[in-house]
């Protein structure tokens, strides 16, 4: 199997979906199996020696859930052609369910990783492991957010340079002339000369998750207000107001005067047609938004 085929394969893999919920379970648990092989990790981890770190991943960059569920990736990604279940056939399963016990999970023995191939192609030559990361990264995450996941992954990406996705370049200018060149939040308008610096188009619906490059879809955000958006700090309810995670503290600083108070409205289009669209942004509250 060559580069291409691997980085093919992986492109492949089943998410859960229903209505357009997030599910990065499979995603998250490649990308910190990869930063234990970086690491000089074995080929096959044990499910409780990742359980906890998957967990945080999972609060850190899914959406909110009551309870979360690591053991999930672990067993299913076995589907996806390039991981493998030691042993699956000495595994006690649930009652009329294709899924181990429980308890199974909570083993030394119970132990999952890339197959064979995968494994020895990324010792052989690491800059394959640093491209299926990034392959993940740019497929499943937007890139406000790659730095935050692989600096909780210790994750090294600086041997390769950043891989692009295919976009509507027209974009970005759309949004920021429907917000009139201004952030949505804060108001943040400088430039340098006549062009903005700083200013960015932001998808509410993100890319990765099926969003489309249309200016209903977007929100034209400073630099910071971009990340925290990505990063579920804030959202927008069906009125167009603020309500800002109950996580977020400290001061906003030189980007705005107003305080952390909910009910706070967003900057919208003159043009009623531009506003954001409801579905986006019920989306981002039930995807995205830290409660």
């Amino acid at each position: 199997m060559n580069e291409q085929e691997l980085l093919d394969q992986i492109d492949t893999i089943n998410i859960w979906e229903r209505s357009g919920e997030r599910a990065p379970h499979k995603p998250l648990l490649v990308l910190l199996t990869l930063s234990k092989y970086q690491k000089s990790g074995s080929r096959l981890l044990d499910f409780p020696s990742i359980k906890e770190e998957l967990k945080i991943l999972l609060k850190e960059f899914g959406p909110y859930r009551k309870n979360y569920h690591p053991e999930y990736p672990f067993w299913y990604l076995k589907t996806d052609g390039f991981w493998e279940v030691q042993h699956p056939e000495i595994i006690k399963y649930r009652k009329g369910k294709p899924e181990p016990l429980f308890s199974e999970f909570n083993t030394p023995e119970f132990k999952a990783g890339f197959n064979t191939s995968f494994f020895n192609e990324f010792q052989n030559d690491p800059s394959l492991l640093v491209k299926v990361a990034q392959r993940i990264l740019s497929t499943h995450f937007p890139g406000t957010i790659h730095e935050d996941i692989c600096l909780s992954l210790g994750l090294n990406l600086e041997a390769q340079p950043t891989l692009k996705t295919s976009r509507d370049p027209n974009f970005r200018l759309q949004v920021l002339k429907a917000y009139r060149f201004e952030c949505a939040i804060c108001g943040y308008n400088l430039r340098l000369a006549n062009t903005p610096v700083g200013l960015e188009a932001a998808h509410i619906k993100w890319y990765q998750a099926g969003g489309a490059c249309e200016v209903t879809n977007g929100l034209a955000l400073c630099a910071t207000h971009h990340k925290l958006f990505d990063r579920g700090a804030f959202t927008i309810d069906k009125n167009f107001n603020l309500k800002y995670s109950e996580w977020l503290n400290g001061e906003f600083g030189i980007l705005g005067q107003h305080s952390l108070g909910d009910n706070l409205k967003v900057r919208v289009p003159f043009n009623k047609e531009l506003v954001p669209n409801q579905e986006s942004l019920a989306w981002h509250r039930e995807q995205v938004f830290q409660p």
